[in-house]
């Protein structure tokens, strides 16, 4: 699209809106060079999306039902990131130090 094809304004499929073109995401494939959602309404359907599917009890149900599956993965990653492994366990490692300070310094106060 050349400059003088540009337009000033897009109207969003969702809000309905007439916005400025930098306020929906760029997209190549589209004649406009943006999608037809603004990117206020493209957040909130990810958000929506991201609550819907990535809920706890569903992580644990999957976990549950694939449980070599999810140690293969598991094993691949710490595999592949070894010093991200070692930082993540030096931090548990403190932070159950600091809880189990903290319960003895409890402990004490109240005898």
């Amino acid at each position: 699209m050349s400059a003088a094809q540009i337009p000033l304004f897009k109207v969003c499929s969702d809000c309905g809106e007439a916005k400025l073109p930098e306020d929906f995401v760029a997209d190549k494939t589209k004649p406009s060079g943006r999608r037809g959602r603004c990117k206020v309404c493209q957040r909130l359907i990810d958000r929506q999306r991201s609550r819907q599917h990535a809920t706890a009890e569903r992580q644990r149900a999957w976990h549950a039902r694939n449980p070599g599956k999810r140690r293969e993965y598991q094993q691949r990653w710490e595999a592949a990131h070894p010093e991200q492994v070692k930082e993540n366990r030096r931090k548990s490692n403190q932070r159950r130090r600091e809880r189990e300070l903290a319960g003895t310094a409890g402990k004490e106060s109240t005898e």
